[in-house]
């Protein structure tokens, strides 16, 4: 019975096995398609496990990870520092989904947009223990959101153009309108003198 029960068990943990492996696979073919990386922040000793597509999304040297938040924070644009730290603690404090957009400056100057999504977890005193999430290259979009807000202001500035023409247009036609009126009164006014002078 004992050995049963044992080979059993280990039947199950095989299987148990194989389907975290599977899981794992599904989960890596998801990432891969949609060129997502993936972080961990371990919050305690500040350590960051970041997956090689994280790496080079952020610019960063495979052979030299950062160490701590503040070499993480180093990729990121200097005017987006404080906001994405910023929404990251208030993440952690409030129990929420960490979603951020921000900038990171590459190693060549060049600028990323980097669409994160993360999730921060607790240990069984509700004390912050780490932060799982993902990340995106993001620039294509914010690249189309900004050609579409300068084409929607240069509509608006057509727009302004437009109506200010229109009432320009009105205006003429108003005083145009008026200046036709008096000679055709006069015209009138000629007509019916004549038709009673001539007794018509």
């Amino acid at each position: 019975f004992v050995i049963r029960t044992v080979v059993k068990s280990k039947r199950d943990l095989m299987f148990m096995k194989s389907k975290v492996v599977e899981q794992h696979d599904r989960l890596s073919i998801a990432l891969d398609a949609a060129a997502m990386g993936t972080f961990e922040w371990v919050i305690e000793s500040d350590k960051h496990l970041l997956s090689p597509r994280t790496f080079e999304l952020f610019g960063y040297d495979i052979q030299n990870p950062p160490a701590n938040l503040d070499e993480v924070m180093a990729a990121v644009h200097p005017d987006d520092r404080d906001n994405a730290l910023k929404k990251a603690m208030s993440a952690i404090k409030e129990g929420k989904d960490y979603i951020n957009e921000y900038r990171v400056v590459l190693s060549d100057g060049r600028i990323r947009w980097i669409g994160l999504s993360g999730r921060p977890y607790y240990d069984r005193y509700n004390k912050p223990t780490r932060m799982l999430g993902v990340c995106m290259d993001i620039t294509d979009k914010k690249l189309k959101e900004q050609e579409l807000q300068s084409a929607l202001k240069e509509l608006e500035s057509q727009k302004s153009r437009i109506e200010r023409s229109n009432r320009e247009l009105e205006q003429f036609a108003g005083v145009a309108a008026h200046d036709l009126r008096s000679p055709i009164r006069i015209i009138a006014g000629w007509i019916d003198m004549l038709d009673h002078l001539l007794g018509v």
